[in-house]
Order: C-alpha cells, then structure tokens, then sequence
C-alpha cells in the first residue's frame, strides 16, 4: 500500500513538473448587484486562477470569506445568510479553452478572446457554462479577464422576500488573472 501511495505521488508530480503551467494566485475577482434600493459590489484579490498550456485546461478556485464589501453588515449577511461561506466555503471552475493552441498566446497584438467551456461550482451548486475570455499581453505577464452573468436563484442563494429590491437576481461577476 506505501509502494502504490509513493509510486501514485511521483506519477504526479512527474506530470506537474511536465505541465506548461501559467498561475495568478492574487487574482482579481468582483461581483456587482444592481438592485432598485441598493447596489452591492464586493471584491476578492485572493483568487487562484490556473492556465496549463499544454491542455487549454483552466482551473480557478476562490474563499468566499475574502469578498470584502463596502460595508462590515452587508459582509456579514453575504457570508452567513446568503451564500453560507462557512458550509461552501469555495466556488470554482473548472474548463477547457475551446480550440486551444499555446502559440495563439505567445505574439497577442492586441487581444484575443475565446470560450472557456466547464463547470461553475457557487453555494454547492455546480453548473455547466461557456464563459469568454480575453486574453492581453504585458510584457511576460499574460492577462486573462472574464465578464459574466450568475443567476442566484440557480446556485440555490435564497433571497428573503422581504429583501428582494435590496439584492438583484443577476450579478455580474468580473474576474482578471495576471498569469506568470
């Protein structure tokens, strides 16, 4: 059982050693609601977002605690009444760049923009979606930034009917990576 344990750990640090890996693990992620009474915007600079260019594969995971609000209440609520951070305490995703070839990445003159295809987990909840994103580059650093629409109510987040105008039923979430 030690043989397979130590033989499964080096198959997999073999193939880590081997992937073309490109990662930001101070990205930059935001989510805005509009709503009649009240906008909320939150912000987290400590998502990990992951570009393997051997693949096209992309991983980004986030704390749901290191959203910070303008306001210490509507903090509060986020994390303990509507997103439940201590029972999900993470979202992700997981996909693959449609039609990915790593030397469309090396030369961007402007920018390029592509589908991202996988799987978006928030609250518990895990969705297929197709995101775009575009792609910059600055100087060593690529920049990979997503805009996209999370519906609560798919993700299972429940809105008091009491606070419905206070919290939109779309948020746009905006993420940027500077991936080295």
């Amino acid at each position: 059982m030690i043989r397979l344990t130590i033989l499964s750990l080096l198959i997999g640090l073999t193939f880590i050693a081997n992937a073309q890996r490109k990662m930001d693990n101070q990205g930059y992620a935001r989510f805005f609601s509009e709503a009649p009474l009240e906008d909320i915007e939150a912000i987290n600079e400590k998502a990990l977002g992951v570009l393997d260019f051997s693949t096209g594969k992309v991983a980004v995971a986030m704390n749901m605690k290191d959203f910070h609000f303008e306001k210490s209440l509507m903090e509060e609520h986020f994390n303990e009444n509507y997103i439940e951070s201590d029972k999900y305490p993470k979202a992700t995703f997981a996909g693959e760049i449609a039609n990915f070839k790593a030397s469309d990445y090396e030369n961007i003159a402007d920018s390029l923009t592509q589908s991202v295809k996988g799987k978006l987990t928030i609250h518990g909840v895990t969705k297929d979606v197709t995101l775009p994103i575009t792609f910059k580059k600055e100087g060593d650093v690529l920049v990979a930034k997503s805009e996209f629409i999370v519906k609560i109510e798919e993700y299972d987040v429940e809105v008091p009917t009491l606070l419905i105008k206070n919290i939109a039923e779309e948020v746009l979430v905006t993420t940027i990576f500077r991936l080295k």
